[in-house]
């Protein structure tokens, strides 16, 4: 279910804890979207979640360890601006995931 997607006046995702899922494509065309914050509670995000969102700059990651996503959860949005914040005990983690590695700016929270 694409909840979000394609709404052009959402800027930003914050996520309460407690929410562990993010269904297919649920922000995906959010071309104002600037910033997500992930919850520790997060445990399942589902391919193309922020595809196609051009304006992303920061990506908070709360989780406790590192979160299992496919390439395509963030595609298209990979650019120099963008930003993915982490635990810093999980920053090298995160820098040698598969998926999240892509980030070209990784730090620590």
């Amino acid at each position: 279910m694409s909840t979000f997607s394609d709404y052009q006046e959402l800027t930003e995702v914050i996520l309460k804890d407690g929410v562990e899922f993010i269904d297919t494509g649920a922000f995906s065309g959010c071309k104002k979207l600037t910033l997500v914050d992930l919850p520790a509670s997060i445990k399942t995000i589902n391919p193309q979640v922020f595809e196609r969102c051009p304006m992303l700059t920061d990506v908070y990651c709360r989780t406790s360890e590192v979160l299992d996503i496919t390439e395509d959860v963030f595609d298209w949005n990979l650019s120099d601006n963008l930003t993915l914040h982490v635990p810093s005990a999980l920053l090298n983690a995160y820098k040698a995931h598969k998926a999240w590695g892509r980030f070209h700016r990784i730090v620590a929270i």
